[in-house]
């Protein structure tokens, strides 16, 4: 059980439950086994939760006295947030919501499910203070900062582009979505409009990291 981990591509740690009680499977016999696995679990933990507070949901009604996940923001980080096992360096990455990612991610290979530093090699995608775990990314689709991520098979996308996927993804395989600068669902720009996000990047549909979400909050204030 221990060996076999999580079914499926998300990770999740009912594998570390007793099969009879599903209480913590702790015992001396089982160190060397559990050791990774537990090492696994706390920093999935630790950066659910970091992304909790970053999302601004550490406040949640849920997490209220009368709330679903009252006194556990572990397991509310947990029920709203999928991670994934990096192919390449093994490292657990963020893939996303569960509402956006659930069914989208079964239809990966495991060998498709890298984090974006092995997925995008030589591209600036780690901040010197606060790593690669908030970076903001560019819409797939447009030249608008992206607010969903729905895992490595969709990507990154604005709000309005994020309504809008089946009509977007047909655009871009009969290339006819306009290049930059490109609006929110496919609008092209008035000619000698200048690219609302100031820097050069690829084309949609490649995904582009901007840099560190943390400092640029910082900045604004």
């Amino acid at each position: 059980k221990i060996a076999a981990r999580w079914p499926g591509n998300r990770i999740t740690f009912g594998f570390l439950g007793c099969s009879l009680c599903r209480e913590p499977m702790l015992h001396p016999a089982l160190d060397d086994q559990l050791k990774s696995a537990l090492e696994l679990k706390e920093s999935v933990c630790s950066k659910a939760l970091q992304r909790l507070q970053f999302d601004g949901m550490d406040k949640a009604p849920e997490l209220e006295p009368d709330g679903q996940y009252a006194g556990d923001p572990t397991a509310f980080a947990l029920s709203r947030y999928v991670y994934y096992l990096c192919f390449q360096c093994n490292k657990p990455f963020y893939g996303g919501a569960v509402a956006c990612v659930q069914g989208a991610a079964a239809e990966l290979s495991a060998d498709q499910l890298l984090c974006f530093p092995c997925a995008h090699p030589g591209a600036a995608t780690s901040c010197a203070k606060h790593g690669d775990e908030y970076l903001s990314y560019k819409c797939k689709y447009c030249c608008t900062v992206a607010v969903f991520y729905c895992g490595p098979s969709l990507g990154h996308m604005c709000d309005l582009c994020h309504s809008n996927i089946a009509p977007l993804d047909a655009r871009i395989a009969s290339g006819t979505l306009p290049p930059c600068p490109c609006g929110p669902n496919g609008e092209a720009l008035p000619p000698g409009t200048t690219c609302p996000l100031g820097v050069s990047h690829p084309p949609a549909p490649e995904e582009f990291p901007l840099g560190c979400g943390v400092c640029s909050n910082l900045r604004s204030f």
